[in-house]
């Protein structure tokens, strides 16, 4: 999972997702409508932000493969 750190900000331990970690929660949330860390029910303003996220990363991710026709992952 991610790396835990102590957030002065929120005054407790937080979790840093990478990208990938995020995607994979932000699309369960969206399949089960229900916010993974709280257990809320999510508002369309959160559900329109992680389909936005989501979105963003597939757009980048078409955009790399067309800039780059020869890439094998190694």
């Amino acid at each position: 999972m991610g790396k835990r750190y102590y957030s002065k900000f929120a005054k407790k331990e937080v979790e840093a997702l990478s990208m990938q970690e995020k995607g994979v929660q932000y699309a369960r949330d969206l399949k089960e409508g229900v916010n993974g860390l709280t257990g809320e029910k999510l508002t369309p303003a959160q559900a329109g932000y992680r389909m936005g996220v989501l979105n963003e990363r597939s757009s980048s991710a078409w955009v790399f493969k067309k800039k780059n026709p020869n890439y094998k992952r190694k």
